[in-house]
Parts: structure tokens; sequence; C-alpha cells
């Protein structure tokens, strides 16, 4: 059954007002990617028309500087204790520059606090599952699909005037809307690549084993730490793809044809001489299979053609018989193994 709650029964929920039950469903609710998105919202409410303190900026300063002064003239041994008061002989701007670091101390503590909860109420982030894409429009009219296993962060309440950013972890295919002010689309990726275009059609793939830009149409520039740790850049041309390891190496490929959608978007698998290897580790990042191979030089086999699969495992029996293998399973793992001659 889908549980449903109102704005006022997260409010109960935000008041400590719910049962055990009642918050274990709440938690459950807030699963969904969709029901997270109103929870911050409401919890933002709730906290403007509940505010738990109004600081007193002249009056902390003042209770800051009596609590300095104080310390300067504390004793800090036994024989000092005995020994007459002394008026502190720090010259002011000592003294001032502690004050000064302890309210920098301060500040600094109060955004490490806040920081991480801003930037949750700032931006919302949109999700696939494994062998789940899903289809995004933008509130600049950019559009984008997800692919499987796929993570986009976008301003919560719309881009800015200068730029436009987003930050992907994943696989996606972005068309992106010209706007008459040419502000820059910039797709950051967690590999410090970026992907700064102005109206384009690419894809990126952003993944802990590399990075893979592709360009269909239009122009972009992608910006990345090199080898050397220097920050590079190179210009697409369309059916260009550059390919980027975890160490930082850059590969530029001109594709033969540009595609006019990602292969995944329409369910569709396109390989063009592509080893077994590099198959695997996609089953892997789309569909959470795990598959392994009876010899290590099987991997080295290669695929080329367009294949259509709804499924990791319908996927997966279809290469092992083009490659004339075949398909073992133990538990949730498979393997491949040459056929018996």
């Amino acid at each position: 059954m889908k549980i449903t709650f109102s704005k006022q029964r997260i409010f109960d929920y935000f008041d400590g007002k719910v049962t055990p039950l009642e918050a274990k469903q709440v938690e459950e609710w807030l699963e969904n990617q969709e029901n997270e998105e109103r929870f911050y919202a409401w919890l933002h409410e709730w906290e403007l028309e509940r505010l738990q303190y109004t600081p007193d900026p002249v009056r902390g300063i003042g209770k800051l500087r009596s609590f300095l002064d104080k310390k300067e003239r504390t004793p800090t041994s036994v024989t000092q204790a005995t020994a007459p008061p002394q008026r502190s002989r720090l010259p002011g701007r000592v003294r001032m520059g502690y004050w000064a670091a302890a309210c920098a101390a301060v500040a600094i503590l109060l955004l490490a606090v806040t920081a991480p909860f801003y930037r949750k109420l700032a931006n919302v982030t949109y999700t696939t599952g494994y062998g789940e894409t899903r289809s995004l429009l933008l509130s600049d009219g950019s559009s984008v699909v997800l692919n499987a296993n796929t993570s986009l962060q976008v301003p919560r309440f719309g881009f800015g005037n200068d730029t436009r950013e987003v930050v992907l972890q994943g696989e996606a295919l972005f068309s992106v809307a010209h706007l008459d002010k040419d502000r820059k689309f910039v797709v950051k990726t967690l590999n410090a690549a970026e992907v700064v275009v102005l109206g384009t059609e690419f894809s990126v793939f952003a993944r802990s084993r590399g990075t893979r830009v592709k360009l269909n149409k239009g122009k972009v520039e992608l910006r990345y730490r090199g080898a050397d740790q220097r920050f590079n850049q190179v210009v697409l041309a369309p059916g260009d793809q550059v390919t980027l390891d975890a160490k930082g190496g850059m590969v530029l490929d001109e594709v033969a044809q540009a595609e006019p959608s990602g292969n995944w978007a329409a369910r569709q698998f396109r390989f063009e001489k592509t080893p077994l290897s590099e198959i695997l580790h996609m089953l892997s990042e789309n569909y959470d299979l795990t598959v392994s191979l009876e010899k290590d030089e099987l991997g080295e086999l290669s695929l080329t053609g367009t294949y259509e699969a709804n499924r990791g495992e319908e996927l997966l029996l279809t290469i092992a018989e083009v490659l004339d293998l075949d398909v073992k399973k133990e538990k949730d793992k498979y393997k491949l193994v040459p056929k018996p001659e």
C-alpha cells in the first residue's frame, strides 16, 4: 500500500510527536526521491516557523571580550597565584588579534555545520537504479536522459544568471538549450573533469574507472587534470570522443558516425570492436551483474554490432551466444566459459 503524508504530519515528525512505527513509515516514505524534495522544503518551512535562537551579536562580542580579558588576568600556576595581580601588558592590538581569531573560529565552525545542510537544501539530486533510465527537463529548457545507476545534481530553485552548472556521477545524454545570453552550461564530474558547452548534444560517462565524453552536435570544451596534475583542455568537434582514465591519461578518438541519442536510452547497445572486458564493466555498472571469466584471455574477445535488450541478463546471453560462450550461474553471479568442442 502506498503511504502518503500531509505537511502537518511531517511537522509532527519534526516535533517528535509521532510513534516509533510512524517514524519508521516516514523514513520509508523518504526513500522515494520525489518525496525527499518535498520533505526538505517542509523542513525549511518548519524551521522558519520555529526559530530556536536569535543571536545578539553586540552582547555576544561583549561577553567574548570579557572572557578574553578575564583569561589574560587568570593566574596560570600556584606561584603566580601568590603574586600580586598585574595588569596584562599585552598591547591592545594583540588582544584584538585574539578576539578576531576567536570570532573567525566560531564563523568557520558555523559554516562547517550549516554548509552540508545548505547544499542539500539548495540542490536536488535525481537518480536511477540498476537497469533504469530517466528523462529530465531542466529549468532552462535543456533535456537530460540518465542512464542506469546514475545521479545528477541540479540547483533546486533554478540556474543563476551567469552559469548553468550540474554535477554528474554515472552516464547521461545532454541536449542543451541555447539561451540568448549565451550562458555556459557546465557538467562537473567527481573525477575533477568539466564539460563546458553553449548549446549542443553530447553524452558524458563519469564513473570511478574514468570519464568519457562523446559529442554529437555543436561544440564542447573538456577541462581536466592530466597525469602531471596540471589542468588541460581540449575542444571537441562532432563525432569526437575523449576518454580519460582514472590517472588523467587522455585519448581522443574520431567516431565513425555520431549517434542522435545514447544507445542505452533506446535500449540498444552498439558495439564496435568492443572488448568483452569492457562490456562486462558496463553490465556491472548498469545492471549490477557480477560476471567473471573462466580464462583471462576471454576478455580480449571483441564484439561489433547493435543489439536490443530490456534486461542485463538478456544482453549477457546474447553476447555469450555471439562469442560462442556458455553462461554458468551460481546464485547471483555469472561466469562465461568456452563452449565444449
